[in-house]
C-alpha cells in the first residue's frame, strides 16, 4: 500500500530521513509537528504533503504515535490518502464557476486541472468514457499520463506558455492513450482560470479520429492519381 501510494519501495525509505518525503517549504512546519506526536501532544495530522517519488505531491491523514524499541525512541505514522478528496473539494466548494464548466452538457471530454500540482481536479463522463477510465481513476492521474508524447515537464511548459499569453487561451493537436493502451488524435482547447491565486486550466478535448483519416484517405488518394 506504501508503495502504491507514495512510489518508494522498503529499500528507498531505509536510506532516508523522516522529513525527505515532504516538500521542502513544509519540512520545518513537519519537523515541529512530529516532535509533538514524539512528545506525546498530538497523535492527529488532518493534512500533511507528502512528495511522490515521482514528484507529484499527495495529501495525507496522518495518526501518529511514539513507541520504544530496542532503547530507542521511534515514531509510527499511519497514512490515509486524501488527494483525491482535498483537490476535488479545493476546487469546488469555493465556486459555482468551475462546477458549470463541468456539468455544461459538452458533448465532448472536459477537464478542469490544476496547474501547479498537474492532477485533474474534475472531469465530465465523456472523458472517462474517452479514457476508458472511471472519474475515481482519473483524479489519481494528471495530463500528461494520458499523452504519450508529452512528458510533465513538457506539458507544463506549454501550460505556462497559455498562462502567460494576453489571451489566456491556447490550442493543442496531441495523442490521448487510453487505459487499454490504445490511442487517438485529440484537438484540444484550453482556457485559463485564476481563482484565489490559484492557476486552474479548462481543457476542452474533441476525438478528431474521423477527420485525421478523411484527410489521410484525401492524401493518398490525390498522390495516386497526381
Amino acid at each position: 500500500a506504501w508503495h502504491q501510494m507514495t512510489g518508494y519501495s522498503e529499500e528507498d525509505i531505509k536510506s532516508m530521513s523522516i522529513l525527505d518525503i515532504h516538500p521542502e517549504e513544509d519540512q520545518q512546519t513537519n519537523l515541529r509537528l512530529f516532535e509533538q506526536a514524539k512528545a506525546g501532544q498530538i497523535d492527529y495530522l488532518p493534512e500533511v504533503r507528502v512528495r511522490h517519488k515521482y514528484g507529484d505531491d499527495i495529501w495525507v491523514e496522518l495518526s501518529a504515535y511514539p513507541i520504544s524499541l530496542e532503547d530507542r525512541e521511534m515514531l509510527v505514522g499511519i497514512f490515509r490518502d486524501i488527494t483525491q478528496k482535498k483537490l476535488t473539494e479545493d476546487a469546488l466548494s469555493k465556486s459555482e464557476v468551475m462546477s458549470s464548466y463541468i456539468l455544461n452538457s459538452s458533448p465532448d471530454a472536459m477537464y478542469i486541472i490544476d496547474r501547479e500540482a498537474m492532477r485533474f481536479i474534475n472531469c465530465n463522463e465523456e472523458a472517462g468514457r474517452s479514457l476508458g477510465m472511471s472519474t475515481e481513476e482519473l483524479l489519481q492521474i494528471g495530463p500528461h499520463t494520458i499523452k504519450p508524447f508529452y512528458t510533465r515537464d513538457q506539458l507544463s511548459a506549454k501550460f505556462d506558455d497559455i498562462v502567460a499569453s494576453e489571451s489566456k487561451t491556447g490550442r493543442l493537436e496531441t495523442i490521448h492513450e487510453r487505459k487499454d493502451g490504445t490511442r487517438f488524435p485529440v484537438e484540444i482547447f484550453i482556457k485559463v482560470l485564476v481563482q484565489d491565486e490559484r492557476v486552474l486550466m479548462i481543457a476542452n478535448a474533441r476525438d478528431v479520429t474521423e477527420r485525421v483519416h478523411a484527410s489521410e484517405a484525401l492524401r493518398i488518394s490525390e498522390e495516386r492519381y497526381a
